[in-house]
C-alpha cells in the first residue's frame, strides 16, 4: 500500500542520509542495506523495490538523469524464511478444531482436507458440494479458482460427516456453506 511504500522511503531517506534526489547512491543504499538488522531478506527486497519505483518515476519525470539504483540487485530470499512452515499434525489440528468456535472449526477442517484457498472457502456454496455420487466431492468452480478452471476435490469420509452435519435443513444451493465467514 501507499502508507507502507511512504514509510519506507521515508526510513531510506532518513537512515541513509538522503537529503535531496542528487544524495541517493548505489553505495549509500548497500552500505544501509548490509548494516540493518531485524529485517527479512524479503522486506530489504520491498525496500529495494520502493526506491527504485520511486527513482524510476522521478527519471521519467527528468528530476533525475538516471536511476542510481537501478544495477542493485534482490538479496537471496530463498532457504532464508524466518519461519519454519509446515503443514498441521492430525493431532494438532484436531485440537486447533476442538478449542475453536463451530463456525471456525468446520472451515479449518474443509480448509486442511481439500487445500482450498480463502476466497475459495468463502464463496463455497451448498450446491458445489456433492454427497451423493459415487465419490462424494466439492466442486472449485472456475469462477473461484486460482486458475480459473474447475476442479472436483475429492471428500474424505470425516469431512463429508462433518459437512453433512454443519448443513442446514432448509439450504438452498445457491446458500454460503460458511454463512459467518471464513476466519
Amino acid at each position: 500500500g501507499g502508507v507502507q511504500t511512504k514509510n519506507r522511503l521515508e526510513r531510506l531517506f532518513r537512515e541513509c542520509g538522503w537529503r535531496r534526489a542528487v544524495d541517493v547512491t548505489t553505495d549509500s543504499f548497500l552500505s544501509w542495506r548490509s548494516s540493518t538488522t531485524g529485517l527479512s531478506p524479503r522486506t530489504l527486497n520491498h525496500y529495494l523495490a520502493d526506491a527504485i519505483t520511486f527513482l524510476n518515476w522521478l527519471e521519467r519525470a527528468g528530476r533525475i538523469t538516471i536511476n542510481p539504483l537501478r544495477h542493485v540487485s534482490k538479496v537471496e530470499e530463498k532457504g532464508r524464511e524466518t519461519r519454519l512452515r509446515r503443514a498441521l499434525s492430525d493431532r494438532e489440528l484436531a485440537k486447533l478444531i476442538k478449542g475453536a468456535p463451530h463456525y471456525r472449526g468446520i472451515v479449518y477442517l474443509t480448509a486442511a482436507r481439500t487445500g482450498l484457498r480463502h476466497g475459495e472457502l468463502a464463496q463455497l456454496q451448498w450446491g458445489d458440494l456433492d454427497f451423493d455420487s459415487d465419490t462424494p466431492h466439492v466442486l472449485a468452480r472456475a469462477g473461484t479458482t486460482k486458475n480459473k478452471k474447475d476442479s472436483r476435490i475429492p471428500l474424505t469420509r470425516e469431512l463429508e460427516a462433518a459437512l453433512s452435519a454443519h448443513k442446514p435443513d432448509d439450504a438452498k444451493p445457491t446458500d454460503s456453506v460458511f454463512p459467518k465467514g471464513v476466519p
